[in-house]
């Protein structure tokens, strides 16, 4: 069966994580390959084909556009479906993505059913093949023909494999769990090169909210994150973006304010296992 192989270029390593993990959510067939820059990025695409490739607009070295446009005057690989990445949305970028011949664009931040979503718009288009060819080369479920040939039990037609069929035979997620600590609980946050202590209100499995000092390195709305939890000896790292911001008090003189972080990585049965026994120590 045909191999998808995905190339996913950014210059921020947890952004290609977040992208990494969306496509084995989404397509755990599929195979990657990471680029922090769009150098990078070229010189893997002279040495071998990929599928689809994944890029940030903003990247130093060599950005999104610039990569597209050397994509696109490249006659072996100019056809090689292309999702721009990024966290500006605006009708500017949008129209110059477009004029480059861009394949799609998706806005950060994103949920794993929005990217896959795309991808599979892209690739469905591009490769000329049907939702449910699709789904089978992306591994979301077995092709009933070979579970059949392999004298596999239980083989069902195509036609029977629904969304809801489908969702039944996933692993059980564990239940989620939250917590508002009693005592003093400091949480670091990465982003950009920076880092802060999060000073936590409520924990659950989708959100973290907290206190943060008020100075030059609070991140900004929608801004990705990585909140680093400690527990039983293991280092949990997990993905977010600044879901919201708030002052604390009535003017902007306030040391501190509110901050809630949007969780991603729900689809990750080994990272949520270990936030909700972090969050269970809590209670």
């Amino acid at each position: 069966m045909q191999k998808i192989k995905v190339l996913i270029v950014d210059d921020a390593s947890f952004t290609r994580e977040i992208m990494r993990k969306g496509i084995r959510s989404e397509f755990p067939a599929f195979t990657s390959e990471e680029a922090p820059d769009g150098l990078k990025a070229q010189k893997l695409l002279e040495q071998k084909p990929f599928d689809l490739i994944l890029c940030d607009w903003e990247m130093p070295e060599m950005n999104g556009a610039e990569l597209l446009t050397w994509l696109r005057n490249n006659d072996p690989i100019k056809d090689t479906p292309f999702i721009m990445v990024t966290s500006r949305g605006d009708k500017e970028h949008v129209v110059k993505a477009i004029e480059l011949k861009v394949s799609n664009y998706i806005v950060k931040p994103f949920t794993n059913d929005k990217l896959g979503k795309v991808v599979a718009n892209v690739l469905q288009k591009a490769m000329g093949l049907t939702a449910e060819q699709l789904r089978i080369i992306g591994g979301k479920y077995q092709d009933p023909m070979a579970m059949a040939s392999n004298g596999l039990s239980g083989a069902i037609s195509a036609s029977e494999l629904t969304p809801d069929s489908v969702a039944k035979n996933r692993p059980a997620v564990a239940s989620s769990k939250s917590a508002k600590p009693t005592e003093k609980v400091l949480l670091p946050v990465r982003f950009r090169g920076s880092q802060i202590k999060l000073l936590v209100k409520e924990i659950s499995s989708e959100m973290i909210t907290g206190i943060v000092k008020n100075d030059s390195q609070v991140p900004p709305i929608m801004e990705m994150t990585v909140v680093d939890i400690s527990f039983e000896g293991i280092t949990n790292r997990l993905n977010a973006f600044v879901y919201t911001l708030q002052a604390r008090g009535d003017n902007n003189e306030s040391e501190f304010v509110d901050i809630t972080l949007k969780l991603v990585d729900q689809d990750d049965e080994s990272k949520m296992e270990h936030l909700n026994q972090f969050i269970g120590s809590l209670t």
